[in-house]
């Protein structure tokens, strides 16, 4: 089994987070939800809030970046197409398993197709709002 605890090098991805919950639902036979082994190891586990903590950014990027394509009735493929991003690349970005520097390419590519955020830090953390 892939030892999902180590991110993999270059990417800020919920790998971890995704291998915990499941570990410990099946654990748990399934019977508890996603959301309360989210809060146990949260809770609990240090290395699991460090993770979920640092990957926060790249988890809000995602559901923007998802919102902006469902929105507009677009495929993976066809936002890869319209901004000139691979469709790899989308596709890491929707599960927030991208790098910072691929990040900014990333945007300064969307914001031709009308993409707009404002990135604040606040406490030494980064959030996004979308611009209408």
């Amino acid at each position: 089994m892939t030892d999902h605890r180590q991110p993999r090098p270059g990417f800020v991805g919920t790998d971890y987070a995704a291998a915990r919950i499941a570990d410990l639902s099946a654990k748990y036979g399934g019977a508890r939800t996603a959301e309360e082994v989210h809060a146990e190891s949260y809770d609990n586990d240090p290395e699991y809030r460090a993770h979920w903590d640092r990957t926060r950014f790249a988890r809000q990027l995602a559901l923007h970046v998802l919102h902006f394509r469902t929105e507009r009735g677009l495929t993976q493929a066809d936002l890869a197409e319209q901004s000139g991003v691979p469709a790899t690349t989308i596709e890491r970005l929707e599960l927030g398993e991208s790098e910072p520097l691929m990040l900014m390419w990333v945007l300064r590519r969307l914001s031709t197709l009308g993409l707009r955020f404002h990135i604040v830090v606040a406490d030494g953390e980064p959030s996004l709002t979308r611009s209408p």
